[in-house]
């Protein structure tokens, strides 16, 4: 088992809070399909090159956090979060190897898989239509993918520099 660094910790934990603060925050509804879920991106993040740190169910945990800040349903963000960590945790070693364009390509895909549970869930409980900007996010998402993996990446290897 290899040893959890302090300094790294606080990185995903400060990485998981500004995901929260920013998937809490309101936008005018104009905007609000264009929002990348930088929550999303820190899990998958999370899961591929750190995965003792957080597990499916500390992301299931996370995603309560969510629902109870968001006021959405109960247990659906929970879900999707755990999806996301599931898969990526049993996929993870192929998915490193991916270049990071490939990685992002299959962000898309768990993300479009996590939208239509979310779809699934409004669905039923409220009848609405899907419209097609319900997916928008699952593009900008991916396509924030190499900018953020870059981002955390570098903070990443500017800790293991300090550790030496």
């Amino acid at each position: 088992m290899q040893r959890i660094n302090l300094l790294e910790f606080l990185v995903i934990v400060f990485t998981l809070f500004f995901g929260m603060v920013l998937v809490v925050i309101n936008l005018p509804a104009v905007f609000v399909p264009f929002k990348p879920n930088l929550l999303v991106l820190s899990l998958f993040y999370i899961s591929l090159y750190m995965p003792n740190y957080i597990s499916i169910w500390g992301a299931w945990l996370l995603g309560l956090v969510i629902d109870n800040l968001d006021g959405f349903i109960l247990g659906n963000n929970a879900l999707q979060f755990a999806i996301l960590a599931t898969l990526s945790s049993i996929f993870y070693r192929r998915i490193k190897m991916y270049s990071v364009f490939q990685q992002g390509v299959v962000l898309f895909v768990l993300y479009i898989l996590i939208l239509l549970v979310e779809f699934i869930l409004v669905y039923i409980t409220k009848e609405t239509e899907l419209h097609w900007l319900f997916w928008a996010r699952a593009f900008i998402t991916a396509f924030c993918w190499p900018l953020f993996y870059l981002i955390l990446s570098s903070i990443r290897q500017k800790i293991y520099a300090l550790m030496v």
